[in-house]
């Protein structure tokens, strides 16, 4: 009998999913369409004030933040007119600093006897030693809490390595809300 749970068909994945992603464009256009001078100006002012170090550091903390996204800050840094590769480098970056930290916290969390028991009971601590960079990845990309899997991953004992390298997955998630974000600015004109 296996443990692992089967995956969603992708037709069902894409019904829920396909939805959220039109709706979020929906937002941008609309935000875009009623609200784009006062956007634009506080926007040019963040990115002016904070520049692409504030930029960083506001990704990274949304990234390492639970159900915390870095959508706003995105939004943020294109509407205040960094480019679009610069923006994915740095929300790419942010996110494997936020990896690397919440790795870290996770370590010192592992001091603790309840949280390595409640890991090695539940399953979670040798999956996460085992299979650390794809579990990352999946929540680096997926809407499941990434700040979690990459604290959960220290505590465990997972290397750091194949945390970081699952953490680029941060990467494809920043690309996937900035196409999203500049096809919603650009269809609100």
């Amino acid at each position: 009998m296996s443990t692992t749970p089967a995956l969603p068909p992708a037709r069902e994945v894409a019904r829920k999913v396909v939805p959220g992603l039109l709706v979020f464009v929906g937002l941008v256009a609309g935000l875009g369409a009623l609200f784009r001078d006062p956007i634009l100006a506080f926007a040019e002012g963040v990115v002016q004030d904070f520049g692409r170090v504030g930029v960083f550091w506001g990704c990274l903390l949304a990234d390492a933040l639970p159900a915390v996204g870095a959508q706003p800050v995105l939004f943020l840094g294109y509407t205040g007119g960094v480019p679009f590769v610069e923006l994915l480098l740095l929300a790419a970056g942010a996110g494997v600093g936020a990896a690397a930290l919440l790795w870290a916290i996770g370590r010192v969390l592992a001091r603790l006897q309840r949280v390595r028991a409640w890991l090695d009971r539940t399953g979670l601590g040798p999956w996460l030693r085992h299979d650390a960079a794809r579990t990352v990845f999946w929540s680096a990309v997926l809407p499941f809490p990434f700040a979690a899997t990459a604290l959960a991953a220290g505590a465990a004992g997972a290397p750091l390595l194949p945390v970081l390298l699952g953490s680029t997955g941060r990467a494809v998630k920043a690309l996937l809300n900035l196409t999203l974000i500049a096809i919603g600015w650009s269809a609100a004109g």
